[in-house]
C-alpha cells in the first residue's frame, strides 16, 4: 500500500419538531484525518534515462513530507414533513413525505498537500430532495429525488424517479401480515448517465438493482456499458418512537 488514509469522526444530530408532523435536523462532525505515502515506490518523469526507468536517478522532487494529519469539520440541516403520524405508509391513499437537506463539508478548508504548500480542500456542497406520494385511489405511488453536489470548479446533478405498484397491503387493523411493493424508475446523472433502477419491498426489506448507462463522450471507449449494483435496505423501528407523540 503506497498511500494509507486512517480517518475517525464523531457526529451528532439534534432534531426539533417545528410543527405538526414537521421537523427540523442538525448535524455536526469532526474529522481527524491522517495520510502517509511511501516514496520509495514510485517512478517519476526525470528518472528515466532516455531508453528506460533508472532507480539510481534523482526524482527531481521535494520529497521531505511523508505523513500529514489534519481536522476536517462538516455540518448540515435537514427538514422532513408528512402528513400523517407516520403510522400509515404509502399504501394508504392519502400519504405524503419528504426530505430536503443541505450539507457542506471541509468548512474549515484543511490543508491536504504532501508538498508543504498552501493547497487546501475546497467547501463541498451538498444538497438532497426527495419526496413520496401515493396516487389516490390507485396502489401507485410516485417517488421523485434529485441530488446535487458542488465543490470548486466541479459539480453534479442527478435527478430522477421511481414509480411504487402495490403488491400487497398491509393488514389494516393486526398487522399480521406486512404489505409489498414494487418500485421501478430511472435516474440520470447530466451529461454522464442513465441509471435504471428496480427494487422489490417486502415488509421492513428491500432488495434492489440498478444499471448505469453511459452517455458522455466517454461512450466512444465504454461502448454505452456501465456497471451493475445490488442492494439491501433493512429498516428497524425505533424503540424509542412514542406513538401518542404529535411530532
Amino acid at each position: 500500500i503506497y498511500l494509507k488514509t486512517t480517518s475517525g469522526s464523531v457526529s451528532t444530530a439534534y432534531h426539533v419538531g417545528i410543527a405538526r408532523y414537521q421537523k427540523l435536523g442538525l448535524g455536526l462532525q469532526g474529522t481527524f484525518v491522517s495520510r502517509s505515502v511511501d516514496y520509495s515506490q514510485f517512478q517519476w518523469g526525470s528518472q528515466y534515462n532516455g531508453s528506460a526507468y533508472d532507480p539510481n536517478l534523482l526524482p527531481g522532487e521535494n520529497l521531505s513530507q511523508s505523513a500529514i494529519s489534519y481536522f476536517d469539520v462538516n455540518a448540515g440541516l435537514v427538514y422532513t414533513f408528512n402528513n400523517t403520524a407516520n403510522l400509515i405508509k404509502v399504501t394508504s391513499n392519502n400519504f405524503k413525505q419528504g426530505t430536503i437537506g443541505l450539507a457542506f463539508h471541509h468548512l474549515n478548508r484543511p490543508r491536504y498537500s504532501f508538498m508543504g504548500n498552501e493547497d487546501r480542500l475546497y467547501v463541498k456542497m451538498v444538497a438532497h430532495a426527495n419526496m413520496i406520494f401515493s396516487l389516490k385511489n390507485t396502489p401507485l405511488a410516485l417517488q421523485p429525488g434529485a441530488l446535487f453536489y458542488k465543490q470548486g470548479p466541479s459539480e453534479e446533478l442527478v435527478m430522477g424517479g421511481l414509480i411504487r405498484y402495490e403488491l400487497l397491503p398491509d393488514s389494516k387493523y393486526t398487522g399480521f401480515y406486512k404489505g409489498a411493493g414494487l418500485y421501478g424508475g430511472a435516474y440520470v446523472r447530466l451529461k454522464d448517465v442513465v441509471i435504471f433502477s428496480a427494487m422489490l419491498e417486502f415488509s421492513n426489506y428491500t432488495f434492489g438493482v440498478s444499471y448505469d448507462m453511459n452517455t458522455s463522450h466517454l461512450t466512444a471507449a465504454s461502448g454505452g456499458r456501465g456497471g451493475m449494483e445490488f442492494s439491501l435496505k433493512i429498516v428497524s423501528r425505533n424503540p424509542y418512537f412514542k406513538k401518542t407523540a404529535i411530532f
